[in-house]
C-alpha cells in the first residue's frame, strides 16, 4: 500500500472451481488487482488480471504483507509533479534497453523482490528466479502505454497496456501490467511485471 493509503494492490495464489461446492479445482493460477481508495473511503478493484499455472505441488507461502511504517503521507502539487516526471524518465529508460534485450531491460530497473508473471508458469519472485524466467524469452520488447495511475504520495504507481515481443522470426503480441513503487532513495524500481500474450498465441510454448 501506499504510503498516502490510497493505492495498493494484491496478489497471490488462485484456483477455479465450477460450483463453490467443489472440493476439487478444475484450474490453478495467480491473480494480481490494483485497488483504490475512493471519496466515500471505500475500495474498490481499479484493475485485475491473473495467469494460469499447473497444479501447485505445495502450499503457498504464509502471506506478505507491506504497508505504510509512517503516518499518511500526502504529497504536494509540486513534489507529486516531481514524482511523475522521474517515473517518465524510470519507463523511459526502461523502454530503451528492452527495446534490443527484454530480460536486462527489466531487471536494471528492477526492486530486488521484483515478481514476475507468465502464463502457463508459476510466478518468480526475486531477480536471480526472475532472470531464469526471463531470459528463457529475451527478445526485443516495445510497449505501448494504455493507461495507469500513482499514489497522493507519489510512491506507488502503475502502468498497463500492450506490447510485442520479437524473438528470431517469432513476433508475441499481448497485454501487460508494471507496478512501480519507489526505494529509500527515491529512485522508482519495477515491482511487478506481468505479460499475457493474445489468445491466439497462448499454445505456443515458451522458449
Amino acid at each position: 500500500m501506499s504510503r498516502s493509503a490510497d493505492l495498493g494492490y494484491t496478489t497471490g495464489p488462485s484456483e477455479w472451481r465450477k460450483d463453490k461446492s467443489d472440493e476439487t479445482p478444475f484450474g490453478y493460477g495467480q491473480f494480481i488487482s490494483i485497488w483504490k481508495k475512493q471519496a466515500d473511503g471505500a475500495w474498490k478493484v481499479q484493475l485485475d488480471v491473473g495467469t494460469e499455472n499447473p497444479k501447485p505441488t505445495t502450499q503457498p507461502d504464509e502471506p506478505q504483507l507491506s504497508f505504510p511504517s509512517e503516518g499518511r503521507v500526502v504529497a504536494s502539487e509540486k513534489d507529486l509533479a516531481a514524482a511523475r516526471r522521474k517515473l517518465t524518465q524510470a519507463q523511459k529508460k526502461l523502454a530503451g534497453t528492452t527495446r534490443t534485450d527484454s530480460t536486462a531491460g527489466l531487471l536494471g530497473s528492477a526492486a530486488d523482490d521484483l515478481r514476475v508473471y507468465r502464463e502457463g508458469v508459476f510466478a518468480a519472485t526475486g531477480k536471480d528466479l526472475a532472470r531464469l524466467m526471463l531470459s528463457v524469452r529475451r527478445g526485443e520488447l516495445t510497449q505501448t502505454q494504455m493507461g495507469g495511475d500513482i499514489s497522493a504520495a507519489g510512491d506507488l504507481a502503475y502502468s498497463y497496456g500492450k506490447y510485442t515481443l520479437v524473438r528470431g522470426e517469432t513476433r508475441e503480441h499481448g497485454h501487460y501490467l508494471q507496478i512501480w513503487r519507489t526505494a529509500t532513495d527515491g529512485a522508482w524500481k519495477l515491482a511487478l511485471d506481468y505479460q499475457l500474450p493474445m489468445p491466439t498465441e497462448r499454445r505456443k510454448p515458451f522458449g
